[in-house]
């Protein structure tokens, strides 16, 4: 063929071959099955049984004509005609021009297949055939031409549209697209090819019913389309050149563009909003937070600054005047009871300092607490025959700690040294402080005789003791660990430390 491939009809199909592959071709998925192939104005004519004609070009078929109907075993033939060529079915003969456009021969004084040979005569055509030689003018009438109109669109069951309309609503979303061609044919039925174009729809030919004049489109989604007709006789010849209407379905306007970008400015705006909402209330919860610390801290130093001005004053001066009647009084039972008043009052009065350093606020910080802790270990085993051994860490963090955790830290370890003074029979205690990761660890540990049990696993005496330390340690958010055996106990308190100055 003039595209280069060689096209062969068989038994078993229409194949085309060319230098790089062959294939059976067939056209909606189905095998074609060609009756005579053609070469006509520079194209491969193929047709073809029960199919129509078709135009190969590079092994590719397109449709010409579609298939004669009530012809159920349609095996046309092509005779060449001068410029045109003559399609000749049982009864009917169609002409082809050179632009492929088909038209119907009409009025014959013979049927299709009864020509056996056809020879250009100019201005006709000399037709031989079984009922004898018939000459036919080239100008014989046919299938007269005409134009498809568009009388009117009914939108919703409503003629309130006309085809001057291209506009509509979201709610005119139902369309019926009327068309009207002028046409008369005594052996010949009217149809329309027809399609939709646009949305979500395909844009495939579709072919209509005969009498069919009313095309329905329900429920479109917003968008633009455009539907196109064409008016074609029962073999598909066109009658009237393609008619197109285009029109366009608005979207609501919560769909629309500005309404979108309204709405993500509003929904933007509420999440801006709520954040700052947000923010601010954090902000005054924070602040209230700080103005109660600030308040209980300035309330912790008022009572501070008061027992220690007041009451630890008042002690003082009761200590002393204890102290001058003992050395005015001689030995005996009167001065035995004053010295256990002094002794009473001397306790009071480290117990108010106790609490007067607990409640001074100056003294929220690491490094009073180990100082504490360390002047109390040494105050504590002053005059005791255990040898008392302090180890603090190199560098301190400079953090806040607060006063209840000093305090439980405090007692806590106190408790454990007073344990070693009082129970294990050591001869050294070592008392190691270290800060590490966040971290405070405070190691009590002796060389004692550890902590004993009876055979049914009873701590001694002093776990009570051991109870208060453990739930000072919850108290405080640390933990308490404790190893003991022959060789002495070791009880490790661990505290969280802040991880900022604040």
């Amino acid at each position: 063929g003039p595209d280069g491939f060689l096209y062969v009809s068989l038994n078993k199909g229409f194949f085309a071959w060319s230098d790089k592959d062959s294939s059976a071709l067939s056209y909606g998925g189905t095998p074609v099955y060609a009756t005579r192939i053609m070469n006509f104005n520079g194209q491969v004519l193929v047709a073809t049984f029960n199919r129509g004609i078709f135009l190969a070009n590079k092994g590719v078929l397109r449709p010409v004509t579609l298939p004669q109907t009530g012809q159920p075993n349609a095996a046309p033939d092509l005779r060449a005609v001068g410029d045109r060529v003559w399609v000749l079915y049982d009864k009917t003969v169609l002409e082809l021009s050179p632009d492929f456009r088909v038209r119907e021969i009409s009025d014959l004084p013979f049927l299709g297949s009864e020509v056996t040979d056809i020879s250009d005569e100019g201005d006709s055509v000399l037709v031989a055939s079984a009922r004898g030689l018939f000459r036919v003018p080239k100008n014989q009438n046919g299938t007269t031409r005409t134009r498809t109109l568009i009388d009117f669109v009914r939108i919703n069951d409503s003629l309130d549209g006309g085809p001057e309309r291209h506009l509509f609503s979201h709610r005119e979303n139902t369309l019926a697209i009327n068309l009207s061609t002028p046409w008369f044919s005594s052996s010949d039925h009217l149809r329309y090819r027809y399609r939709l174009c646009g949305g979500d729809t395909g844009c495939n030919w579709l072919l209509a019913e005969e009498d069919q004049t009313s095309f329905s489109f329900i429920n479109l989604p917003p968008g633009t389309y455009t539907f196109s007709a064409v008016a074609v006789t029962a073999i598909g010849t066109p009658l009237a050149p393609e008619v197109t209407y285009t029109f366009r379905i608005a979207p609501p306007w919560y769909q629309t563009w500005w309404a979108r970008l309204l709405g993500l400015l509003a929904l933007t705006g509420l999440f801006f909003s709520l954040g700052l909402y947000l923010q601010r209330r954090r902000s005054r919860r924070q602040r209230a937070r700080y103005e109660k610390m600030l308040a209980v801290e300035h309330e912790r130093q008022r009572i501070s600054a008061e027992i220690h001005d007041d009451l630890g004053a008042t002690l003082s001066g009761v200590r002393l005047l204890t102290e001058l009647a003992r050395e005015k009084i001689a030995p005996g039972p009167l001065r035995h009871d004053l010295e256990k008043i002094h002794q009473s009052i001397t306790s009071l009065t480290e117990k108010t300092r106790e609490v007067i350093w607990t409640l001074n606020t100056e003294q929220d910080s690491v490094e009073s607490l180990l100082l504490y802790v360390q002047k109390s270990a040494q105050h504590l085993f002053e005059a005791a025959p255990i040898r008392l051994q302090v180890q603090l860490p190199v560098e301190v963090p400079p953090l806040r700690i607060p006063g209840d955790v000093r305090r439980h830290v405090y007692l806590a370890v106190k408790e454990a040294l007073h344990n070693c003074l009082k129970h294990s029979g050591a001869t050294w205690c070592r008392l190691e402080m270290t800060c590490a990761r966040h971290l405070l660890h405070i190691a009590v540990h002796d060389n004692g005789t550890g902590i004993e049990r009876t055979p049914a696993t009873a701590p001694r005496p002093f776990s009570s003791g051991m109870r208060t330390m453990q739930q000072r340690m919850v108290q405080a958010g640390g933990s308490l660990r404790l190893h003991s055996n022959e060789s002495g106990t070791r009880v490790l308190f661990i505290i969280p430390l802040p991880k900022n100055n604040g």
